[in-house]
């Protein structure tokens, strides 16, 4: 049976992908929200210098798109309905970011003459696998048969 088909009030989903196409393409996803996350810093600290605000409106951003991309390209939809997977997305996101955020506020007070945007760059790197390994196995569980939503 085909992805996408129906059966007998059933859904049947397509088996997940190799685990191996799944990272890469979360890591080029996730650098098309790097992309994001740095324009969006970018464009906004040059009309207002504080960096905390502007760092949590890019990451919302570009979370809030890559979410919709990995749903899309990735992992396929989740079981459940589309906004549970979001908070679910969002709270493995809020942890992973977390983690991106906390560490760019430490080196650029440790660092303060590195530019920014090679901060972000660094963090996001090194918060990458933790975010796969929340997404992959908490928000976008395997599933096989989901329930059919005439």
């Amino acid at each position: 049976m085909k992805s996408n088909e129906f059966f007998g009030g059933v859904f049947f989903a397509a088996p997940p992908l190799p685990l191996t196409i799944r990272i890469l393409r979360f890591l080029a996803i996730g650098a098309a929200g790097l992309v994001i996350d740095l324009v969006v810093y970018t464009a906004m600290f040059h009309f207002s210098p504080v960096a905390a605000f502007c760092r949590v409106v890019s990451l919302v951003l570009a979370t809030y798109v890559t979410w919709k991309l990995n749903r899309w390209a990735t992992f396929g939809a989740s079981a459940g309905a589309a906004h549970y997977e979001a908070l679910r997305y969002g709270a493995t996101a809020m942890v992973a970011q977390g983690f991106n955020y906390g560490l760019f506020l430490l080196l650029r007070s440790i660092e303060p003459h590195i530019a920014d945007q090679l901060l972000i760059i660094f963090c996001a790197a090194t918060a990458a696998m933790l975010s796969f390994i929340g997404q992959n196995t908490f928000t976008f569980r395997s599933k096989n048969i989901l329930p059919c939503r005439e």
